[in-house]
Parts: C-alpha cells; structure tokens; sequence
C-alpha cells in the first residue's frame, strides 16, 4: 500500500509483513491515527453521561488524600506529555504529515477532558468513575502497538538513529505509558468524601458500600466477599446486613411515586365524581383509571434505560463469538497461515466473553435493582391506601386480599420489571441472528424464517388464553387467601365447635378452581415452550434443505457454515425460550397492575368530612345523615346503620353517654365523628383531637408498655398515674415480663379485661382533648367499671377536663354523667340529663322499665334467691325518681319469693371502695383479672411470641425427597429419563452427524451418504429429541400439578390439626406467609425453575460429552475447572440459602404489620397515626427488599467468577483446536463442533447457577411449608371404634374431675393441681377466682384444648380423654364472650356441615331474637355475612352465636361471659333464652359478675389451680371466712 499524500509517511496497513511475521507490528501510520482514536471516541461518547451523573450527585466532595493527590499529578503530567508531543510536531522536529498532528491532537483532547471530568469528580463526590478507568485501559492499551513497534525499532538499530527524534520520543512515549499503567492501577481503588473515610462511615450507620468502592471493585463484586465470607463460616442473622443506598430505600421512591400518583389520582377523582353526577343512566364510558405501569416507568426510567443501553454492547459482543467461531474453523481448515492468528482469535474469544460476563452481570445487577424498587415503592402504596379507605371499600378489600396484593401481585410486576428489556432484545437478537445466517445460507435462510413465522398466530391465541386464566386464577387465590385469613383470626371458635372440616372443605373446594385455572395455564404453557423449543431445530432442518438441495451444486454444507449457522441457530432458542416466560409474565403483570390499580383508585374517606373549628363546642353535629354506603340505602345490605337527621353539640369538658338498643346507631354516631362514615347532607366539627377506644379492643403484638405509650415519648409520672387509673399495676405485678411483657397478636396472652384497660390506657396516655368510649366498660366486672369510671371517665378522673362521649350498655353511671343520649333507629330520640329523662318517659325510661322487668321475672322463674334482686337493684333504688317504676314492678312479686339467707342491704350506700384501684375482672378488687383464654406460658423475658425458626445450612434433602413424592416418584423418573436419555441422547448423535456431514462436505465427489440421506436422518434425530423434550415437559405440567395440590392439602390439612398454643405463639402474618408466597412459590416458580435448571444441566452434560467423546485429552482440562466451578458454588450457596430463608422470614414481618394495621384501622385514623404506621412499614419493607438486594449481588459475585472459569474453558477449547488443527489429523468438523459447544457451555454456566440458585432459594419455600406441614397435631379427632360414645351422649350431662392437673407445656408449672369435682346433670355452676386460679383452664381442659398432665375428666363415665376431640367437643356446647363469624351466607355460619333442615335454622334464630333481621334480607338465609361479621353489630353477632347453641342443644353448656357487649335488653333476651332452651342441661358459667351466678346450684372457687370452696351460693355467703365472701363484699354484693 503505498504512502497517502501528506497524511502519512509510512503505510496505513502493511498486510503482507503482518501476515508473515511470527507476531504482527502495526505501521506508524496505524499508530498514530487508528490507536488514539479508540480512547477518544470512548471518553468523549460517556462525557455527557458523566457529567450528568455528577450534576445529580449530592454527596460532599472528595478528601484530598495522597492518592487522589498523586492521581491528579500523574494526570497532569499526561496532559503535559500530550503537549509536548504535540510541541515537536509544531515545531518541526517531526516530519510535517498530518498523522503525527492527528496523533498529538487527539492524545490532548482525551487526557485534557480527562483531567476536567476528574476535577468534576472530585467536587461532586464521586468516589470512582468507570468512564475514567475504562478510558486510561484503553489509553494503555492504545499504546502497546507503538510499544511494539519501539521494541522492532530497538532490534534494528539500538540507539534509533533511523527514526527521527527518536530518543527523545522514546522517552515521551515510555513516560506517557508507564504514566498510563500508574493511572490505571490507581483507578482499581475508590477515594473518600472529605467529611470522613469510608471505613468510619460504614462502621457508624452500615451503609451498603456498593457505591463507594471502586469501579473494579464493583464490576466484580470484590466488596461482597466480606459477606459471603461471614455466611459461610457463620449463619447469618438480621444485624449482619447493610443499609440499603438512599436512592434504593422506601423513602425516597415512595416519596417519588406520591409525586407522581397523587395528581394522576385527583384528576381520576374529579372525572370520577363529574361522571357520576352527569351520567346516572351509564351510557357513557367511565374515566379511564391512572396507569400505575407508567407512574414505575416515570420513576425507574434511569434504571431501565442504563439496562437497555447495557445489553447493546452485550448483543454486539454476543454475535462476536459465531464470527469468532467461523474465523477459528476457517483457520483450522487452512493450517498454512500464521499461527499468531489462531491464538488471537482464541485469545478474542476468550475477551469478548469475558467483558460481556461483566456487562452482562452488571445489566443484571441494575434489572434487580429496577425490580426491587417496585417493592419499595408499592409496597408502601399499598399500605398507605389501606389506611384510608372508606369503609364501603373496606368491605370490598378484605385483609386476605390486600395480602394476595402485597404477596402476590407486586412480586408479578417485579417480575416483568425484571424481565421487560427481553421484550426488545430477543427479537433484537433473533434479527440479527438471521442477518448473519442470511449472510451464509444465502436465501435458504427465508425457509428457516417461515417455520419461526408460525410461533406468531400460536403466541398470540396463547397470550390472550393466558390473560383469560391468568385473572380468574387471581380471583380463586383472593378468595382462599381472605377464607384462610378469617379461619386463622377464628380457629379458637373452630376447635370449640369442631367445624375445622367443614372449613377445611370449604379451602379445598376454593383451591380446586384455582387449580383448575392453573392447569389449562400449564397445558397452555406445554404448548409455548414446546413451539419455542423445536422452532430453532425445525427452521435449521428447513435452512440446511433449502441450502443444500434447492440450491446450485456449490452449496455444500461445510464445517464453518454448520456450526456457525448452527450456533446462531442455538442463540436464537435463548430468545426464544424466553419469550413465553416474558410473554407470561407481561400477562400476569397486566392482571396485577390492573388490580393494584383498583386497588389504589378505590373510594377513599373524605378528608374533608369532618371540619376543624373553634367554637366553643368540642364537637358539634349539624343535621348529619350519614351512611355506611355511598347511598342512602342499599338493598343488598337493609342492615347497614345510617343516621337521620342527627344534630348534637358537645361542650368542652362535657361527660356525655349514649345509650340504645342494639343496632340504633350508637357506634355509628362516634364513626361520624372520626369522618369514618358517608355524610349524605349536614356537618360535622370538631375541635381538638381525638382518641378512639373501640368497643373490641385492638392490642398490637409488641410490649404493654409499647401499647400504652403507642408511639409517644414515655413520661413516667404521666405513665404511672394512666396505669394505676386503668388498673394496670397489679396486672404487670403477676405478669413475669411487668409492662415489659410482650403480647401476642390480638392480645392473645390477655384477658378480655385486660385487652379493653391497655386499650383504654393508651388513649389516656395520648392526652388528647376529645375522647370517643364505645363501650369499654362492659369486658370489665361491676366494681372494675366503678373504678374506671371514678379514676378515668368521671368527673374527678383523669379525663375529668376532657370531652368525653361514652357509648354504654351499663345503666349504673349514667346518673354520674352530664347529658344522656339516647338512639333509636339511627335517630336521636332524647337527649338530657338523667332526672330529666326519668322523669319524662320516654325511651330512655321505657329502657329501664324493660330491664327492671326482666329482673323480677328472671326472679319469679329461677325462685332461687333474693340476693340478686336486692343486689342488683341498689343502684337504682337510690332514685326517688325510679322507685315509683320499681314499686309498681315489685309490689307483688318480691313476697312471693322462696326463702334464702337474708343479706342485709343499707338503704344509704356507702362508698364502696375496696381498693377499688385494683384490676379484679373476676370478681374481686384484689387483683382477679377476667381471664379468658388462661395466657400461654411466657418467658422469663416477658416473651410470648416465639422466633421463627430458619433453618441453617444446606436444604435437608428429605425436602427434596418430600416435593418428589408430592409430584409422583412415577413422574419424576418419567421425566427424568425422557429428558436425559432422550432428549440428551438425540442431541449427541444429531451433533456428531452433522459433524461427519459438514466434514463429508469438505471431500466433494467422495461423500459417503447422499444429501437426501443426511437431511432425512439429521431431520428424524431432531425430531425425536423435540418429541421427548415435549413429553419431558408434559410430565413437568402433571408433577408440578400434582404437588401443588397435595402440598397445600397437607399444610392446610395439619393446620387445622395444630394445637391452639401453635397459634397462640405464632403471628398470623408467619401462616399466612406459607399459605400465600410460599405456596405461590410451590405452584409456579418452583416447578419452572427446577426443569429448566434440569434440562440446563442436560445440556452442560451433553457439551461436556461431545467434547470429552472428540478430545478425550480435552478432559485433563476440563476436570480442574469442573472442581474450581463446584468449589464457587459450594461457597456461594450456602449464604443464599441463609439469605432466603431469612428474606422470607422478614416477609412474614410486612404481612404481619399489614394485617395487624387493617385490623386497627379505625384506632390508627383516630389517633392520626397513620404516619407512622407507614414509616413502620417502609422499614419492614427496607428490611425485607435488603435482604433481597444482598442475595442477589451475591449471586453476582458468584456469576462472575463461575462465569471467568467457562470463559477459561473457551480459552482452553479454542487453543486446543487450533494445536489440533494444526498439528494433528482431527477433522474440522469435530473441532468445529468442541468449539461451538464450549462457546455453548459458557452461556449453560451462567444460566445453570443462576437457575440453580433460584432453585436452592425457592425450595426453601417448600422447606418452610414441609415444617407447617409436619408439626405435632393434636389428639385424633375421630374415637376408635371400640371407645367410640353413643350417639345421643351425654344423655345425663353428669361431670366429674377425677385428681385432674393440668400444664401448657411440658417445661411449664402445673396450673390445675389434683382438681376433683363432680357436677352433676342437670347443675347449673358458676366458676369464679382470682387471676391465675385456672378458670379458663378448666373449661379448657373441658373441651381438651389442653390435654392433661394426670388425672382425668368423665363425662356421663366416659373418660374424655379416650375418645376423638370431635366426638368430645360436638357433644359440648359453648357460647363464648367474642363472637366470631365467617365470610359467607348465614347459613354457613349457623350449619357449616348442612346438619339441619331450614325449619330447624329459622326456629334457631327466632328463639335468639334474630328472625326480624334474618327477614330483612330478600336472601334470608342465604345473605352474605361479610368478613369478620362486619356488616352485623356486635349484639347481632352475639345472638347468631346463642342461634348456634341452639342448634346444637346438647346436654353440656359452658357460657364464657357472653353477655358483656350487648346492652341491657340484649342481655335479658339472651338469659331468658338459655333458661327456657337449657333448663334441662348442665351449664358451666365462668362468671366475670358474681351477679349472674347468685341464683345456680353450686359455685366452685378456684385458688392458685385448686377447688378452693365447692358449695351452694348462699352457703358460701353465710360463710365470712370464706373466698367466695370475700369477693361478694369486694363485688358489692354483700356487706
């Protein structure tokens, strides 16, 4: 080539000398035009990426340390070089042609920009740069052809006389390069910010240090070893992990998605609300909802487009290796030219793969980051929302659903979010792929084209199928997750009645349509992958037919056009395979963006409902009509509260109650207040904040103190004064823990009095000004209700300066308060003070009248005792008012009644304190709390509440064994041998033939088989391997089917089973956790992942025989390589198991708070608490999304280390081809085919960990429902045949406690000791005690809740110990004092087992006084009772409660208090009912108010777990030594 003008003095490109030369020298011309070129172009491409890097970056600028000062020197010096060089250009010392002006103009600029970007850095502080480090490698590397060409000049003539200037330049040049090689090297390690180092920082708030490493460090995850070093010597815990980055935490993404979401909603809002005014008829299409995808896409765009630019480089870089691969065969197949070529083609193989493991890792890296952040920015979406929907929406949103959301949906959107980018580049890639086959097989390839065309009509039925399935099965596990939710918040009630089969039924039918939807989702997605995988195969078979049979003689199928148009062809299966995935989960992501949308755009609470003023009313009520529905009145829901035309204004300071029947609207009345309700006309103000007690307490699974102070600063003379006015002192007293103890979710460990005092504690200790009391004195006994009502509520109370509005069933303070209220069909129908409503009879006396009657009439039938009478009527007799009513009521009655011990009665009472400040809820003012549930035993510590187990170490391979056998060992092995044996065996033989054919192509006119002959063995080895890859994938679809089904019939199966105390010590959001993540786990992502990691195995099985078979001395290199790779992983994965096992763990966390917080709602909205509520959950959510992002830069430490051992093994590969090739007689077509194989395995490396690993990471799902599924049971439910009772059992209802103990656990004390009582049928006795007696545990014992330690309980003589739990428990009854209901008909409720006739449930609810409401209903027995009975007031769910004894009617009943929330008139009914229904039959009372027991049989007195005193009432009250007296005095019963 000859000299080009003025440009150059020597020839661009000397091809000849290069060709021959053992190792090729660059012209001077190459040099100084081409070299200084590369760094260049790549620093001036990535400057304006970096500088608007910097702009964004906010930390403090760089510490002027000795490196980054040496750094500065070193490029400063590299600038002066430029210069100089660039000087003897000028100047005239070197020849004038423009190159050498070229080469010192281009040097300048780079080194000038990379001092400016370094400045900038240093400022913004930017710890490290990778474009700066890329550019002085490239610069270095720029410069090695010079460098060798000075070494050739040296040889020539040592002292470069020949080349003009040339010491001086030398000297320049090796300056400037050693300079270079310095810069590089210190690029390897990041600098610090000025304010500290950066050890400092990561010891002070353990930051993640990902970001102030250097770009070296980072690109190969060198900072992560720390971590997996400490994981592997030591399970990892909690504290062990860092801090996400700022830009990752929930803060600030949360805070980026309101910005965006907010206005998007408003608009919603205002086009939802125009529409519904001006469209009533619904001819016009409603407001399009705001799309929750392009809100992410707005915040995520960064992320998603640095992934995208990434996997340019990647593609190009990709299709670098079948170019390789032709020009390694091409070398192979002429052994004449240099061998320099060859290993640099080996060698280029080698880099390319490597440099694209590390962009490939890195694009991983910010896919996961991108995928995650939709966790940390939906998650809190979620969670916000549900704290402000209204309640109409509430009751569409069950907290099952808004768990399937959190659990479910938002992992399929991370999902896409992760996969998206493929959308592009798989069709990106094929195209390309079929350019560069274009390229070889010419038009033939069009062939190949038409058979991939046909996956177009197929994918689309498939997709739109997909979606059909996809919503309905969302819908099936919406509706399981809510019925699991309410079973597990109800499984106490469950036991009690036995109905855990019906339930369980009841999830089994709801998981059969699940299931249903999933297996035509399956059987849709055996056809998907079954077309995806033949396609590649089928469009080669096509290609190579067309090449070789439609075309001239001249086109032969040779070793280089096989193998690369056959690797292409393998490329292009990636795409392809992953496309369905894409595809399926762009489906289930379009399904669950559409549902979180929903979601999200639900019907909100009006902020503006209640309006803030300052008047001198605290609150005020102007003509409000308010509803729970948007409307007025739903037809569906006739039982919906509203009140009509309420007005009320409440003075500051003011004690006033409300009082009513059952269903007026009394709870109402206080939602309108809290702006909870619809306000159809009026107005509502308040002014001053507001504390909310709710008539069921809410208690949250943390300390008492954290229940009590709830979030506020702890003041301890404030604390002490609350706990002491809510009777709390004795309680922390006999608790181990004091106020320290922890309690479990619901409160589990508390007694029912106990719940409702920390309730009312915490709102106390708010200090707010207006206090909203539904009813929280009715879970408390008689004397308890005094003292709160003088130290808390009263007017010399704590509260005394407060506005206090008090909902009440109790009539005994109300003559202490300012104003009465009184409600009547939504409607206030009096309002006074009590003189002036006795005096006016109207309802509120008409209420008394009712009461006082059903008190002499309770009398007149019992003909027991006057005791009650006169006990029971003191409070009211104190009234002149009232004691006309009470005369003319009693005149002619209490002569009649039948003699008991007289009890002398004082007709000016006395002050009745009795250390009143204690907190009896039993019955005494000596510290009897009303017990329950006896609270499971807690720890020295306080704890109750145990830790979740995580198992350590690798998975136990019985869960290996257990999914195996869930799926079928027929299957499995089916599997197995169709995918190894067949699908494997086919590849290896359809690989060597098409060997033998591309090298039989090379001999012309000596081939051995005819064309025709190759194509149709070649075309029937493939299709016999596409058969048994589809047959492997059909027996995937029937195991994964088969498992999914059984595993969660067991875990759902042993649940029911499971002793009370496993709930009692596991928080719900654990099970529901198993119940749903995990489950979805087993279901879908379980199954893919472990075929496809087998089938990937195959493959890597399969290359590694082709070459092993070809090469055998191959193998001498490859078995080192194998150890180092299983060296890697072994490393690796035992703290990514530890890292999923404990991500799960932190899971069950967010789902807890989630659940606990729907069930607190309207608390956390009173108290305006939903701040921090929130902050709570972006912390779980920090926490959970952490624990996530370790794992997965774990996962990239170990990818690019396994992934530069397969790039080792290509290098090994390519240099033994070309030794082959040149030195021995293998053909090319066996080299071409290693080669194309090793180029393979780097790829089935790659895809092998990575899948493994999600392998090893969701079998710990099936892990953690293996230990749900496995724990101990309870008893047998069913008896034996030989010890099965009679059917009509009991017949006498006779009980007898034979020297009965009793113990929670094995290392617990005894809390029943030698208990021996016998009752006999027919005895109506009460139970009463101090806290810890062992009330509750008696009853218990009764119902085997809790087996025994020794002794025994008979029943009509049959040991109840030896006989089934169900047969045990359907033959008792019990009415408890919380009423739990179902989601589902009123039926279902009643008869889940369908044992009555219709007649029989409507003579169930007429003898409960619910008929009137069953009636209301066009459904009747078929309304839907939503969940939790929320539609159904308090007292109506009480009565469906008695409804269910009734049907029962068996000849034992136990009444747990089942009167305390109902009002007066509720309570008569109910007593009334259970005397006439059960007059016949043995009824044990845990009585809370010694006033309900006055009149039984007998009374038993438990002490510190033992029968005390066992005797008649009035014996026991004529004894002054005894308990029972004492209590009786303490209670205000006697004197």
């Amino acid at each position: 080539m000859e000299k080009i003008g003025n440009f150059c003095d020597t020839p661009f490109w000397n091809y000849t000398d290069s060709s021959n030369a053992s190792f090729p020298i660059m012209t001077p011309c190459f040099q100084h035009t081409i070299c200084p070129s590369i760094p260049l172009s790549f620093v001036l491409l990535f400057t304006p990426f970096l500088i608007a890097y910097c702009s964004r970056h906010h930390d403090p600028s760089l510490k002027w340390t000795k490196r980054l000062v040496y750094k500065l020197f070193l490029t400063c010096v590299a600038v002066f070089l430029s210069l100089a060089q660039l000087y003897l250009v000028v100047d005239g010392w070197l020849p004038n042609v423009l190159s050498y002006y070229i080469s010192g103009v281009f040097t300048f600029i780079t080194v000038i920009d990379v001092l400016l970007l370094l400045l900038l850095c240093v400022s913004k502080g930017v710890v490290t740069s990778g474009v700066l480090h890329i550019t002085w490698i490239l610069v270095v590397v720029s410069d090695i052809p010079q460098l060798l060409w000075w070494i050739e000049q040296f040889k020539i003539q040592s002292d470069l006389s020949s080349v003009p200037c040339g010491p001086v330049r030398f000297a320049f040049f090796i300056t400037h390069f050693l300079t270079g090689l310095q810069l590089v090297f210190i690029h390897c390690f990041a600098d610090v910010h000025h304010t500290t180092g950066y050890e400092n920082l990561t010891d002070s708030d353990k930051t993640m240090p990902e970001l102030k490493r250097s770009f070296l460090n980072r690109i190969t995850y060198w900072w992560v070893s720390v971590i997996i070093k400490k994981g592997y010597f030591n399970p990892l815990t909690m504290g062990d992990f860092w801090k996400l980055n700022a830009r990752d935490r929930c803060q600030a993404l949360h805070g980026a998605w309101r910005k965006h979401w907010e206005p998007a909603y408003q608009e919603y809002e205002r086009k939802r609300t125009a529409f519904q005014s001006r469209n009533q008829s619904g001819n016009k299409k409603a407001p399009k909802m705001p799309s929750v995808f392009l809100i992410l896409l707005r915040i995520g765009w960064r992320t998603m487009t640095t992934a995208f630019a990434l996997d340019l480089p990647y593609l190009f870089l990709e299709f670098c290796k079948p170019y390789l691969l032709k020009l390694l065969i091409d070398f192979v197949d002429h052994p004449e030219q240099a061998l320099w070529k060859g290993i640099s083609i080996a060698l280029l193989m080698f880099l390319t793969t490597s440099v694209n493991s590390l962009i490939n890792n890195y694009y991983y890296q910010e896919q996961t980051r991108g995928a995650i952040n939709i966790k940390s920015i939906l998650f809190p979406a979620v969670f916000s929302k549900t704290l402000k929907l209204s309640n109409a929406a509430r009751k569409d949103k069950t907290a099952g659903e808004i768990v399937s959301l959190v659990a479910v949906d938002i992992d399929q959107i991370q999902d896409f979010f992760f996969d998206s980018v493929v959308l592009f580049t798989a069709p990106a890639k094929m195209i390309i792929s079929m350019i560069m086959i274009y390229q070889l097989l010419g038009t033939a390839t069009f062939f190949g084209v038409a058979i991939m065309a046909l996956l177009v009509p197929i994918n689309v039925v498939m997709v739109k199928r997909q979606k059909k399935l996809q919503v309905k099965q969302m819908e099936y596990k919406d509706e399981r997750l809510k019925l699991m939710n309410e079973i597990l918040n109800g499984m106490k009630v469950l036991k009690l009645y036995a109905w855990e089969p019906s339930m369980e039924k009841l999830v089994e039918d709801i998981r059969e349509k699940e299931m249903h939807e999933h297996k035509h989702q399956i059987y849709t997605n055996i056809v998907q992958d079954a077309s995806y995988y033949c396609t590649p195969f089928f469009a080669s078979i096509a290609a190579f037919a067309a090449y070789t049979m439609v075309g001239s003689g001249d086109h032969l199928l040779t070793p280089s056009k096989a193998f690369v148009s056959l690797t292409l062809f393998n490329m292009m299966r990636w795409p392809l395979a992953a496309m369905p995935h894409v595809v399926l989960c762009a489906v289930r992501a379009n399904v669950s963006l559409k549902r979180i949308a929903e979601f999200l755009t639900s019907e909100e609470l009006d902020p503006n409902a209640v309006e803030q003023s300052k008047n001198e009313n605290a609150v005020e009520l102007q003509q409000c009509t308010m509803s729970w529905s948007p409307a007025t009145t739903i037809p569906e829901e006739p039982n919906t509260s509203v009140l009509k035309d309420v007005s009320l204004a409440v003075r500051r300071g003011e004690l006033v109650a409300v009082v009513g029947k059952v269903g007026t609207g009394k709870s109402s009345l206080l939602s309108a207040i809290m702006g909870e309700m619809y306000k159809m006309k009026g107005r509502v103000l308040v002014n001053g904040s507001i504390c909310y007690v709710p008539q069921q307490a809410w208690i949250q699974n943390m300390t008492l103190r954290e229940n009590i102070l709830f979030g506020s600063p702890f003041n301890q003379q404030r604390y002490d004064q609350v706990v002491e006015g809510c009777a709390l002192l004795p309680d922390f007293a006999v608790l181990q823990g004091g106020d320290m103890t922890e309690i479990g979710e619901k409160g589990i460990n508390l007694s029912g009095g106990q719940r409702a005092r920390v309730s009312m504690a915490r709102a106390v200790y708010q200090n707010n000004d207006i206090y909203l009391l539904d009813d929280p004195i009715s879970a408390v006994d008689s004397h308890v209700a005094r003292h709160l009502f003088a130290k808390v509520i009263g007017q010399s109370g704590i509260l005394a300066n407060k506005t206090r509005i008090l909902v009440t069933h109790s009539l005994t303070h109300l003559k202490h308060v300012d104003r009465i209220i009184v409600m009547t069909d939504g409607r206030i129908s009096e309002v006074g003070t009590y003189d002036q409503l006795t005096k006016d009879g109207g309802a509120f006396a008409d209420v008394l009248r009712e009461y006082l009657a059903e008190m002499i009439d309770r009398q007149k039938t019992e003909r027991r005792s006057s005791v009650l009478s006169i006990s029971d009527l003191d409070d009211i007799e104190e009234d002149d008012t009232l004691n006309a009513i009470l005369s003319d009521l009693t005149a002619n009655s209490l002569g009649t009644l039948s003699y008991s011990p007289p009890i002398s009665r004082q007709t000016s009472r006395q002050p009745r304190t009795h250390n009143l400040s204690v907190c009896s809820d039993g019955g005494s003012a000596r510290g009897i709390p009303k017990d329950r549930l006896p609270p499971p035993e807690v720890n020295a510590a306080g704890t109750l509440i145990e830790e979740e187990e995580v198992e350590t170490g690798s998975v136990d391979l019985a869960v290996y064994g257990m999914y195996a056998r869930a799926a079928g060992l027929a299957t499995v092995t089916a599997y197995l041998l169709s995918i190894i044996v067949g699908g494997g065996g086919f590849e290896v033989a359809s690989s060597f033939w098409l060997a033998d054919w591309s090298t039989d192509s090379l001999l012309l006119h000596n081939t051995t088989h005819s064309t025709k002959e190759r194509l149709a063995v070649y075309g029937a080895l493939g299709m016999s391997q596409a058969l048994f890859v589809g047959i492997s994938t059909f027996f995937v679809a029937i195991g994964s089917y088969t498992a999914s089904k059984r595993m969660h019939r067991a875990l759902v199966h042993n649940l029911m089973r499971c002793p009370m105390a496993f709930f009692d010590t596991t928080p719900l959001g654990r099970i529901i956790n198993r119940i749903s993540k995990d489950m979805d786990k087993a279901d879908d992502r379980l199954p893919h992942g472990l075929s496809y990691c087998i089938a990937v195995s195959n493959d890597v099985l399969v290359s590694l025989i082709i070459i092993g078979v070809s090469t055998p001395v191959m193998i001498v290199g490859i078995i080192p390589i194998i150890i180092i790779f299983v060296l890697i992983y072994r490393y690796y994965v035992r703290v990514s198991r530890q890292m999923r096992r404990l991500y799960s763990t932190s899971f069950s966390f967010v789902c807890s708070h989630l659940q606990d917080s729907v069930a607190g709602v309207s608390s956390i909205r009173a108290f305006k608490a939903q701040d921090r509520f929130c902050d709570r959950m972006e912390r779980l959510t920090d926490t959970n999304v952490g624990i996530y992002y370790h794992n997965s830069v774990c996962n990239r430490w170990m990818q690019v280390r396994t992934d530069f051992v397969s790039n080792t093994l290509v290098l090994i590969t390519a240099l033994a081809a070309v030794y082959f090739g040149r030195y021995s007689t293998i053909s090319a077509g066996i080299l071409g085919l290693i080669v194309s194989y090793s180029l393979n395995i780097t790829g089935y490396f790659g895809e092998l960990c990575r899948n493994w690993r999600e392998v090893e990471t969701n079998i710990v799902s099936i892990e953690r429902i293996k230990e749900y599924s496995s724990k101990p049971p309870e008893a047998a439910w069913e008896s034996s045949i030989d010890k099965k009772p009679l059917a009509n059992w009991p017949t006498r209802g006779s009980i007898k406690f034979n020297r009965y103990s009793l113990r929670y656990r094995s290392d617990t004390d005894l809390v029943l000791k030698q208990v021996s009582v016998e009752i006999n049928g027919g005895e109506k006795v009460g139970i009463v005690g101090r806290t810890g007696a062992g009330k509750s545990s008696l009853t218990l014992a009764l119902f085997r809740i809790v087996e025994s330690a020794e002794g025994s309980i008979e029943i009509d003589g049959v040991d109840i110990a030896s006989i089934g739990l169900h047969d045990l428990r359907n033959s008792l009854t019990i009415i408890p004092q919380d009423p739990v209901l179902f989601s589902g008909s009123l039926r279902m409720n009643l008869d889940p087992f369908g044992n009555y006739s219709d007649s029989e449930l409507w003579t169930a609810l007429e003898r409960a006084h619910l008929k009137p409401f069953a009636l209301e209903s066009a459904d009747k027995l078929n309304q839907i009772i939503s969940e939790g009975g929320g539609n159904l007031s308090v007292g109506q769910r009480q009565l469906l409660c008695l409804a269910r004894a009734l049907l029962r009617k068996t000849r034992v009943l136990v009444l747990d208090e089942a009167t305390a929330a109902v009002d007066v008139q509720t309570d008569a009914n109910i007593q009334a009912t259970i005397r006439e229904e059960f007059a016949d039959c043995t009824i044990l009372t845990i009585a809370h108010r010694l006033n309900t027991i006055m009149d039984y049989d007998r009374v038993i007195v438990l002490d510190a777990g033992k029968v005390a005193e066992f005797d008649t009432p009035g014996t026991l009250l004529y004894d002054y030594d005894s308990a029972f007296h004492a209590m009786a005095v303490d209670a205000g019963l006697t004197s």
